[in-house]
């Protein structure tokens, strides 16, 4: 989001931004620079949602969904309320589906197109998480609630003026789900020139893992690749290391006592620990839209092993600029060899690299989105 912000600056987009601000990624508005997007100055409103057990209790004898109720918050509304009533606006752009829940406030006070950029599609990754998870209760739950956000979904793509999507597959989706409104397809990009490659503190061989924990996809991948993929490597490769970074860790991660499993935790800067290491592991079971964190390793030049899902929604070639392998046995042996042969994983990096600057250069990404907003889709 903050890419795009930045892109659309760049081409002069007069832009206001307007947030929610959470106790799970919250940020005090004076520690935003005084050059972020919008003017340095975005309409921050605090809200709760952190999951309250009562309530998730009681919203099973609704058909609403938990997922999106819980990102509702009558400030946020009058926030928005009051920046549509000061400012006229050609373009308002809903960043994720959860931001839907105030399209009816939007509309009573603007008539510009309301466009739902889709970070991925969200139900999917719900139902990814059902069918992987073991059965029980939990998993019961977590069906439910797949099905919840699904109705959610297939009726608010029906009710915006348009979609971003994120991938050419969640396009896709969104028609087989009767979306009738015109959809764009503008992958998530970055800039090139903050992605600097540096090799002086090359840990060779390593292998880590950098992405938000919080997120039940990525605690999942985890999981998976310290039972059923570490093991295989590690015994092969006894001396190598495997870093486990990403913030909001739980502390089950972070009282791990695994051969040859360093848990890093948060790192201050994830360009540089990213540079220090060799080998980076994408092992996700379940998800939707697509995972920056492959882009802006491919932008550092990092050979890279991940699932099919892990990779859904890059244009990238597996054995070229990209390692794919969906089993455990598949996994192990893909890193094995990356290991094992420096000099094929130096030259997937160097393809990967190659891949970013070709496709996913975010100037060139927003440009285009702007030139499809101003023909009026």
């Amino acid at each position: 989001m903050l890419n795009m912000a930045r892109g659309f600056e760049k081409l002069g987009v007069d832009l206001k931004i307007a947030a929610l601000n959470t106790n799970k990624h919250f940020v005090s508005p004076n520690a935003l620079p005084a050059d972020f997007p919008g003017n340095g100055k975005p309409a921050l409103t605090y809200i709760n949602t952190d999951i309250k057990p009562l309530d998730a209790f009681l919203n099973l004898f609704t058909d609403k969904s938990y997922n999106i109720e819980r990102f509702y918050s009558l400030a946020f509304a009058g926030s928005l309320r009051d920046l549509l009533t000061e400012n006229q606006f050609d373009i308002i752009q809903f960043e994720g589906l959860h931001i839907t829940r105030y399209l009816d406030i939007v509309r009573q006070y603007t008539k510009a197109p309301i466009i739902l950029r889709a970070h991925n599609v969200e139900y999917i990754i719900w139902e990814r998480l059902a069918q992987a998870g073991k059965t029980g209760l939990k998993k019961s739950y977590v069906n439910l609630l797949a099905k919840r956000i699904k109705k959610y979904e297939t009726d608010m793509i029906k009710r915006v003026d348009g979609i971003v999507a994120i991938t050419e597959n969640d396009r896709e989706v969104f028609q087989i789900m009767g979306c009738q409104s015109p959809v764009y397809v503008a992958p998530t990009g970055v800039d090139l020139d903050k992605y600097i490659i540096d090799h002086k503190n090359l840990e060779w061989p390593s292998v880590f893992h950098l992405g938000a924990l919080d997120w039940l996809p990525n605690q999942q991948a985890v999981d998976w690749f310290l039972e059923d993929i570490w093991p295989k490597v590690f015994a092969k490769h006894p001396k190598v290391k495997f870093y486990l970074a990403g913030r909001y860790m739980p502390d089950r991660f972070k009282q791990l006592s695994i051969p040859g499993v360093v848990v890093a935790g948060e790192v201050p800067d994830g360009i540089a620990f990213s540079n220090s290491k060799a080998i980076m592991v994408v092992p996700l079971l379940s998800g939707s839209g697509m995972r920056i964190k492959i882009i802006e390793g491919m932008a550092l030049g990092k050979a890279i092993v991940s699932t099919s899902i892990g990779a859904e929604g890059i244009d990238c070639t597996p054995g070229k600029d990209i390692m794919i392998a969906d089993t455990a046995e598949a996994f192990a042996e893909a890193l094995s060899t990356l290991i094992t042969h420096k000099t094929q994983s130096e030259t997937l990096g160097q393809n990967a690299r190659h891949l970013v600057a070709e496709k996913y250069n975010n100037e060139n990404i927003v440009k285009g989105l702007v030139e499809w907003y101003g023909e009026g889709f």
